[in-house]
């Protein structure tokens, strides 16, 4: 064989493994943690975010401060500065346009994060700290805005607000999710979660926390006087999902671990709280792909395998730390995001 010949084969073969290596990474890629390093700030992430949009489209906010990356977090810019004191609570995507809730208020870009413009502020301290946003499961100029200082409604896409004048006009909201299904909205309160109807003009709680059961509280409601579900101290709800490709179901984030409903917020199970290293849930997604729910804790994060009624951890590689926020990018391979008390990691996502 001459030496033309030799090296033409030593090239092919070359390419054959690294075309078969490219593929691998995309069809199976290795599931394990990888820490996001590019970032301009160093310890504590208080959120990250993805554009439902587009997958590789990023904001992570710390310290007041708001970063935005458009390839999956290899460069950032800093899109806005609110002051040290201040917190990047939460993002809200529709359409066109992004919402961002801060501790300073409610801020609006048509840009997706190059500009932006305070929308509204509160009238009080505890108005001003801006938690949770979602629009009507009915109206689409309707939105639902909840603060530390209570609830507040517009009907004209943000532009004016009105503060509710229910009981939930008084309560801290911490989280809001819509089920269009059923056309109502769900509304977590230091009292227990809150079930809304806007076309009956109706409210009823369908979950209460151990701190409003020694309050004697009156609410309209046509659920069992009975809570069935396990009662524990100080087991305030810190996250929503709906997932409508899981009975459907209804599930929250708890202090005490996760319950879920499939009727509505009628009745609750508490999922097992084994393979959890801590119990206090401090966010909560769901993975279409593997109709799984994913929670982020104090303590590392885990996947819940519906199977074995157990949590388990998700994958190694990741240290037990507290994990602030998640957030999946939706793609034809799913990326986590986690943004942590270590900064931002991700993980691309695999089925079992």
């Amino acid at each position: 064989m001459n030496t033309a010949v030799r090296l033409f084969l030593l090239t092919l073969c070359v390419c054959s493994v690294a075309l078969a290596a490219q593929v691998y990474t995309k069809t199976a890629p290795a599931q394990s943690w990888e820490s996001i390093r590019r970032i301009p700030f160093q310890g504590m992430a208080d959120l990250v975010s993805v554009h439902p949009e587009e997958p590789g489209f990023l904001f992570a906010g710390t310290g007041g401060s708001l970063y935005a990356s458009s390839d999956e977090g290899k460069h950032w810019k800093q899109v806005l500065h609110l002051g040290a004191k201040a917190k990047i609570n939460a993002f809200y995507f529709e359409q066109e346009k992004t919402f961002l809730l801060t501790s300073e208020g409610l801020y609006e870009s048509p840009d997706r994060g190059a500009s932006w413009k305070k929308i509204f502020g509160g009238s009080q301290t505890k108005e001003q700290n801006a938690l949770s946003l979602k629009q009507s499961p009915i109206h689409s100029n309707t939105f639902y805005l909840g603060t530390d200082g209570g609830l507040f409604t517009s009907a004209d896409s943000g532009r004016t607000w009105q503060k509710e004048t229910s009981e939930l006009g008084r309560l801290a909201v911490s989280a809001i999710e819509s089920d269009a299904e059923n056309r109502e909205l769900f509304v977590a309160t230091g009292k227990g979660l809150y079930r809304m109807r806007p076309d009956r003009n109706r409210i009823e709680r369908v979950y209460a926390s151990r701190s409003a059961l020694s309050e004697e509280v009156s609410f309209e409601t046509d659920v069992a006087d009975e809570f069935d579900f396990e009662l524990t101290p100080s087991n305030e709800i810190q996250r929503i999902v709906i997932a409508s490709q899981w009975n459907p179901m209804i599930a929250i984030a708890t202090q005490k671990g996760v319950y879920v409903s499939d009727d509505e917020g009628n009745h609750w199970e508490r999922l097992s709280l084994s393979g959890l290293l801590n119990t206090e849930v401090l966010d909560l997604v769901y993975w279409p792909k593997e109709h799984s729910l994913i929670a982020g804790t104090k303590r590392g994060i885990y996947r819940y395998d519906r199977a074995g009624k157990r949590w388990k951890e998700l994958t190694s590689g990741f240290p037990l730390i507290r994990t602030n926020r998640l957030a999946l990018a939706h793609d034809e391979v799913n990326i986590l995001y986690a943004a942590t008390s270590e900064g931002l990691y991700r993980i691309t996502l695999a089925p079992e």
